[in-house]
């Protein structure tokens, strides 16, 4: 597990990182549902966890799970910084 997304160095750093992956997910599902009538945070989200754990999942079983994911896993945490300042930008 990174040191990272495990709280390791502090609790709180865990729950912003576990906070920023839910943000990046539900900033993947809007991208994808952008054309959506009904566009919502539950769908967005829902439809970005499903996206990535399949992504991921195909990279399991291709072997390549050892980096691959954890590239992934900050890509998604990126977009979920991003997401959160951009959603309190909108306020």
């Amino acid at each position: 597990m990174n040191i990272i997304f495990s709280g390791f160095l502090h609790p709180l750093i865990g729950i912003l990182s576990g906070l920023a992956l839910i943000f990046g997910s539900e900033f993947f599902g809007k991208f994808l549902l952008r054309k959506n009538k009904y566009n919502f945070f539950f769908l967005n989200l829902s439809t970005g966890l499903i996206l990535i754990s399949a992504i991921a999942y195909i990279f399991v079983l291709l072997g390549q799970f050892k980096y691959i994911n954890i590239i992934i896993a900050y890509f998604v945490t990126f977009l979920g910084i991003y997401n959160f300042f951009y959603f309190f930008k909108r306020f």
